[in-house]
C-alpha cells in the first residue's frame, strides 16, 4: 500500500531520517534524502522493497544484531498498537562515521484499525553526548589510532596536530572541551590533577604552532 499524500510530505520534509514499511513484509515503501544519506545511499528510492536486513551495515555480525534489534522494534509497534522507541549506535558504511541516533516507531492504523504500516523517525544524539562518550563510540568500531584520527575530524581540528595525540591525552583534551577543571579531568579520568596538567602541557609538542587553547576554540560538532 502508499501512504497518503500528507504523510509523504511529512516524510520527505523530515529534517532528520524517515520512512515508512509494510506492516506484514517490514519493506520500505518510502525513504527520505536523509535515511539514504546515513544508510549510504544515493537515491532514497533505491530503499524500495528492501527489508533492513538488507541494507549493507547489517552484513557485518554486528549489522545483524542491529538489523534484528530494529525488525524487532517495528514487531512490537505492529503488534502492539503503540509507539516504540530505542536508541541504536550506527556505523555509516560509506564514510565510517558513527552516529548515537533515537529510533522512534509509529503504526499507521487503518479506518476498521488494522495496521497499514510503520513510520519511522530518527534522531541523531551524537552532538548531545559528552565529547569523552563520543570518542567511545568510535572506539567501539575502531582500534585507538583510528579512532583518534575520526575524532580529530568529527571535531574539525585534525590539520591542527602536527602529529595525532595518543588516548590518554586526548581524553584530557576532550574534558578540557567541555570545561572541566584539571581537578574534575583528574576525577573524572581516575588520574592525580598533576598528570592531567602534564599531559595537558605535553599536547602543545603535537599541535601545530603549540597553542593547545586556540586549538579548543576551532572545535565544532557534526550533526551526521
Amino acid at each position: 500500500m502508499q501512504p497518503e499524500t500528507g504523510l509523504i510530505s511529512i516524510i520527505e520534509k523530515y529534517p532528520c531520517s524517515a520512512s515508512f514499511k509494510e506492516a506484514d513484509t517490514g519493506k520500505y515503501i518510502l525513504a527520505n534524502d536523509r535515511l539514504a544519506l546515513d544508510i549510504g545511499i544515493h537515491n532514497p528510492k533505491d530503499l524500495i522493497g528492501l527489508t533492513v536486513h538488507d541494507l549493507e551495515f547489517a552484513q557485518s555480525k554486528e549489522g545483524i544484531q542491529q538489523a534484528k534489534r530494529i525488525a524487532e522494534l517495528d514487531f512490537f509497534a505492529c503488534e502492539k498498537k503503540e509507539i516504540a522507541q530505542s536508541k541504536f549506535v550506527f556505523c555509516k558504511s560509506d564514510s565510517g562515521d558513527v552516529l548515537y541516533d533515537e529510533v522512534i516507531k509509529l503504526p499507521v492504523l487503518g479506518h476498521s484499525g488494522n495496521i497499514l504500516g510503520v513510520v519511522t523517525y530518527q534522531r541523531n544524539l551524537t552532538p548531545n553526548l559528552p565529547l569523552n562518550q563520543v570518542y567511545d563510540l568510535y572506539r567501539h568500531f575502531y582500534d585507538a589510532p583510528e579512532a583518534i584520527t575520526r575524532m580529530l575530524n568529527y571535531l574539525g581540528i585534525e590539520q591542527s596536530f602536527s602529529t595525532h595525540p595518543t588516548e590518554a591525552p586526548l581524553r584530557i583534551f576532550l574534558a578540557k572541551a567541555e570545561r572541566y577543571s584539571n581537578k574534575q579531568i583528574g576525577k573524572l579520568l581516575g588520574i592525580s590533577h598533576r598528570t592531567v596538567d602534564y599531559q595537558f602541557d605535553a599536547l602543545r609538542n603535537r599541535v601545530v604552532d603549540g597553542d593547545v587553547r586556540r586549538v579548543l576554540t576551532l572545535i565544532k560538532r557534526r550533526d551526521g
